[in-house]
């Protein structure tokens, strides 16, 4: 239904960014992940699909047809390597900013659109099929650039963390445990 997805999407926007602000912004820019991504490539990647999911959302209800680029006919690790490359010198507050918002920004599309829409697997199908290859209802196409998209990138990040020592919070409970003997 219309409120599950909602609740998924909050939820599990609510889970990533509770890990995200646990790395601490110290640790953010560390090589730490996907054979040398630091968490902020990681949220600076999650938040490019999430926007152009947003932005062929906005088309798609407004009647137009996404053309796909030359990015998007790339396959998945050339693109991503694109999009590591774009993010990587950008800084931590803008990378931060734009993930926040454009998540906003998606929530709001998806509490305006009619529960039928994003049920029905052909209602958007002429404009689905070009980037998913089979017609599947609006839900699916969110969920998977969304909160599925958290959730293949929350496994990498919680692995580092307990790879080394946990959170930021736990870390600086440690040092000051250690500096109080």
């Amino acid at each position: 239904t219309k409120a599950d997805l909602l609740e998924n999407l909050r939820n599990e926007r609510t889970r990533w960014d509770a890990l995200v602000e646990s790395v601490g912004e110290e640790r953010m820019t560390v090589p730490a992940i996907n054979d040398g991504w630091s968490i902020k490539d990681a949220i600076g990647h999650v938040t490019y699909y999430e926007h152009w999911l947003l932005d062929w959302l906005e088309a798609a209800v407004r009647g137009q047809v996404t053309v796909a680029t030359h990015r998007d006919l790339l396959d998945v690790d050339e693109r991503n390597a694109i999009v590591f490359r774009e993010n990587q010198d950008r800084l931590l507050s803008s990378v931060l900013a734009e993930s926040r918002q454009v998540s906003e920004r998606l929530l709001l599309v998806v509490q305006l659109l009619p529960e039928p829409d994003l049920l029905d697997p052909h209602r958007y199908e002429r404009y689905i099929v070009p980037f998913w290859e089979s017609s599947q209802p609006l839900w699916k196409c969110i969920a998977a650039n969304s909160y599925e998209h958290y959730a293949e990138h929350i496994r990498s990040i919680e692995n580092w963390l307990a790879r080394v020592g946990g959170s930021a919070a736990a870390q600086d409970k440690q040092r000051q445990a250690a500096a109080a003997q």
